[in-house]
């Protein structure tokens, strides 16, 4: 075996040793615990607000003229869809003129 492809062996295990061995620091897993076991009593009150947020985005994405989107379903982010998909501009189609093939 050579000395390179050794190198190259010691280089890719470092990576997976480092991968395996790393941790969450002491204090974010106090924190996660705290977060967790602690006081719940906003909980609610964050969730409310979030889905105030969530719904002002859809209903504002969904007043623009040919967008369409859908409330998410347990997550923070949402997808519109503005149907523009194999449209063309300029004589181009739109999966060619962003490079999706």
């Amino acid at each position: 075996m050579r000395f390179s492809s050794r190198i190259a062996i010691i280089n890719q295990s470092n990576k997976i040793q480092s991968q395996n061995t790393s941790n969450p620091t002491s204090i974010s897993q106090k924190a996660a615990a705290e977060a967790i076991s602690g006081d719940q009593s906003l909980v609610d009150k964050m969730v409310g607000e979030f889905q105030k947020r969530s719904d002002f985005i859809v209903d504002a994405f969904n007043q623009i003229s040919g967008v369409k989107c859908f409330p998410p379903e347990g997550a923070f982010y949402v997808f519109p869809n503005s149907g523009i998909y194999g449209l063309s501009y300029k004589g181009k189609k739109n999966s060619k003129f962003y490079g999706i093939n």
